[in-house]
């Protein structure tokens, strides 16, 4: 039995639309690629029993698996209860998507709450804490830690507020907004009444370009109904007792927390005089907040707020030129519904942990996204010519294109766009450390190569093994570090006497390269630079040597020599003992060499694994994307000269675990590892 997730299709269901939070699933049509002749039955699932199942996977199974994956396992969960199943038969799911945009959502208690998603475990267990802490939303603002020092709506002084009644017609509060500069306005219920709701701009221009009303209709007919609005528009997290129509009223007393916590779910609120405290009638409307208001409110106390740090994964980045010293830095603000952009407002003592590899929308460098060791020789190393001397290309190792033959201009572009920027980082002392997708290569998102199984994003792929890229950030952060690492490698027979140029990733300050004994010249890192370049090389087999220097004294150095064909295999493993638990692993990497034991660059021969004693063999890689060879297979193609196996020791097993590597024409090779 396979179970899937996909959208709603069977004929007899109900057709009446309804609000649905699983995204993807719940569409009124029905896509013509899907063929129902192969279906034998549909189950029909919901929100809280989809979101209860994908948070078990993550949680239990360590599966970072989204919405639509809990649906297939909600079907799955009654289909076996159908269809009488025990222990013993086999299930198949199919888990169509992964958590990475929905980890604000349903990963989200609050969210969850906030949409009555949130189960009564949960819920349960959140008010347990809030009683344990001692904390609860009338006293949050009060609490040490109080971002906003105790403030008050008061602090924010608003503006009085416009308001217009029920009865009023929609030209008359459009031509109010266009007077008075507003997009909103409370609504009344008649003159001197209460608060019944609030009518935007947003609501007229749907109704009317809808043909849903008129100019000449009240504004009680397009506004959003304060007795009737389905979503909770207070703190959800109250527990089980919590009414979903229940109104929390916001005065000028009100603390900015907490009105903070309400712009976690609304987009802005009526102020309105002290009420019966009750939550029965709502009192009359004195103001209109907004988030710009706390916003505003906010920027004028950086100066005397405590030290605070700030996590940010994009930046909007503009520059007419891209090679430009001056670079705006524009900071997408979190929590705000339109994204506001504020030029450079960060100030000391402030903290910033940015993501480089993402600027402005277009600007991701090709070698980025590129497997370990490929270098687009087809391209003549046109970006590590021409992309600017003396500038960053921090992730292009040389060039990689795309399949599109376009990848070097654009790559060339974002290059400069992303030095640039990284330049101008480097220079805000408030700017702790960068963060990056990703650490790993990972299973799916192959862009932009979407004929692949996994991504290109890693600074190691999924083999382990260490892409240039790794050298680079190697070099950025571990100042302390001697190291140097030359690339590309030095085997071109098709490129003897054209120009290669020859990048150098250092810890070092200043570093000279030798080609084929001979000096190619001393250079020092520029400043905001992270890499020395020597541009103008041409090829020829031999070797290279570069001595890296830090304060005028050798720090380190790295070699890399033409290599000859395949010889022979070379076996290493990470651990040579293992526990005897079932668990243990030892990563065994093979690497396919010359007669010097220099590694073959371009080498893809068929490695094949076999293991001897108390283990097995759990999974083989190379690391390249594009092989589609499944992980248990004990055979593999090297993929730039590389392929690893892992080995597991038997549970209560104990002796010698013999792993052999044998390969088409290369003698054997062999390692023994101990269990127990």
């Amino acid at each position: 039995m396979v179970c899937g997730s996909t959208t709603r299709t069977s004929r007899s269901w109900p057709r009446t639309p309804r609000p649905y939070k699983v995204e993807g699933i719940g569409y009124d049509f029905i896509p013509d690629v899907l063929d129902q002749q192969t279906v034998d039955k549909w189950y029909k699932t919901d929100d809280k029993e989809s979101f209860k199942l994908a948070r078990r996977l993550i949680a239990e199974e360590g599966l970072l698996v989204g919405g639509s994956s809990g649906s297939a396992m909600a079907a799955m969960v009654k289909a076996v209860k159908d269809l009488g199943l025990g222990k013993d038969d086999v299930v198949v799911v199919i888990l169509p998507d992964s958590i990475r945009s929905y980890l604000t959502k349903f990963a989200d208690d609050d969210w969850l709450a906030a949409n009555d998603l949130l189960l009564p475990t949960d819920a349960a267990a959140k008010a347990a804490a809030t009683a344990e802490n001692g904390e609860s939303n009338a006293s949050s603002a009060t609490k040490a830690g109080d971002p906003y020092a105790g403030a008050t709506i008061r602090s924010l002084r608003l503006k009085p507020v416009t308001s217009v009644l029920k009865a009023t017609s929609c030209a008359e509060a459009i031509e109010t907004m266009r007077d008075r500069g507003f997009d909103q306005l409370p609504v009344l219920s008649g003159p001197g009444g209460k608060l019944v709701g609030l009518v935007t701009l947003g609501n007229l221009l749907s109704y009317i370009s809808r043909g849903r009303a008129t100019g000449q209709s009240p504004v009680g007919d397009v506004m959003f109904n304060f007795g009737k609005m389905d979503e909770v528009v207070t703190d959800p997290r109250e527990g089980k007792g919590a009414k979903r129509r229940k109104f929390v009223e916001i005065t000028l007393d009100t603390p900015l927390t907490e009105l903070s916590n309400f712009f976690e779910w609304n987009s802005a609120a009526v102020v309105t005089e002290l009420g019966d405290g009750k939550g029965k009638t709502l009192s009359k409307p004195v103001a209109v907040v907004t988030k710009v208001d706390l916003l505003t409110w906010m920027l004028g106390q950086l100066a005397s707020w405590k030290p605070w740090a700030w996590g940010i994964q994009a930046l909007a980045f503009r520059t007419h030129d891209t090679t430009a010293n001056d670079v705006d830095l524009d900071i997408k603000l979190p929590h705000l519904g339109k994204r506001e952009l504020f030029r450079s407002v960060l100030a000391e003592p402030a903290v910033l942990l940015f993501r480089p590899d993402i600027v402005g929308a277009h600007a991701r460098v090709q070698q980025a996204l590129a497997p370990r060791q490929a270098y687009a020789a087809e391209l003549g190393f046109q970006i590590a010519a021409h992309e600017g001397r003396g500038q960053r290309g921090e992730e292009v190792e040389l060039v990689r294109g795309d399949e599109d033959g376009d990848g070097a201009g654009r790559a060339r572009r974002a290059a400069g766009a992303r030095a640039a920027l990284q330049r101008e980082l480097d220079r805000y002392s408030y700017v702790a450390g960068e963060f990056v997708w990703t650490g790993f290569d990972y299973i799916g998102e192959p862009t932009p190569y979407d004929t692949s199984r996994s991504s290109y994003f890693g600074i190691v792929d999924m083999a382990g093994f260490k892409k240039d890229r790794f050298y680079l950030y190697q070099s950025r952060w571990r100042a302390d570090l001697p190291m140097a690492h030359i690339l590309p490698h030095w085997t071109w027979p098709d490129r003897v006497g054209q120009v290669t140029p020859v990048h150098v990733f250092t810890s070092g300050d200043e570093a000279e390269l030798f080609v084929n004994g001979k000096s190619a010249g001393r250079k020092k890192k520029a400043a905001y630079t992270y890499r020395i370049r020597w541009d103008d090389v041409k090829y020829a087999a031999g070797d290279l040597k570069v001595v890296a220097y830090k304060d005028g004294k050798e720090w380190a150095t790295d070699t890399k020599r033409t290599v000859g064909s395949a010889a022979k295999l070379n076996i290493t493993a990470d651990r040579t003992t293992l526990a005897g638990d079932g668990y243990d692993l030892s990563f065994i990497t093979v690497a396919v060499v010359d007669a010097n034991g220099d590694i073959v660059p371009q080498a893809s021969n068929n490695v094949t694994f076999s293991v001897t004693g108390p283990g097995k063999i759990v999974s083989t890689d190379n690391g390249n994307p594009s092989d589609f060879t499944v992980f248990p297979s004990p055979s593999r193609k090297a993929f730039s000269g590389l392929v690893l196996s892992i080995v597991r020791a038997d549970a209560g097993a104990s002796g010698d675990i013999v792993v052999s590597a044998t390969s088409p024409g290369l003698p054997n090779s062999s390692i023994t590892l101990r269990a127990g």
